[in-house]
């Protein structure tokens, strides 16, 4: 005899590849924390897209940005531009990015501008670690 069980998901983490658009996908009940790796500069619109594709609440656990090169540029860009599209992370969640040419005042800035326009704590990872 199979019983049927409830359970709760308490934790969804899913990577979503380069050639992956926001279009081919859809939302998912619970709001994961996403791997988008191969992220530059010129793909930050894809994230947004992916990002809103995915969420049902607007709000977003982690987001990491491994396999990625971004300017500190870049990174300002990310998250204002998921600031503008009304994204927030959930409570203690955080966002890592890889961003090999940032300077110590660079990224104290972008942690501030994380922190008021995201509500979240931006670290800044090695290639190694952000797995």
């Amino acid at each position: 005899m199979i019983e049927s069980h409830h359970f709760s998901l308490e934790y969804l983490g899913l990577h979503v590849l380069p050639d992956v658009e926001g279009k081919d996908l859809v939302k998912l009940p619970q709001s994961p924390a996403l791997w988008l790796s191969g992220v530059n500069n010129d793909g930050l619109e894809r994230v947004v897209n992916v990002v809103t594709s995915l969420i049902c609440d607007k709000q977003c656990n982690s987001l990491l940005f491994p396999r990625s090169n971004l300017t500190p540029e870049g990174v300002q860009t990310l998250v204002l531009k998921l600031s503008d599209a009304k994204i927030q992370m959930k409570r203690k969640c955080y966002m890592h990015v890889i961003c090999p040419t940032l300077t110590h005042p660079e990224q104290i800035e972008l942690i501030k501008l994380a922190s008021s326009r995201l509500q979240c704590t931006l670290f800044f990872n090695d290639a190694r670690s952000i797995w």
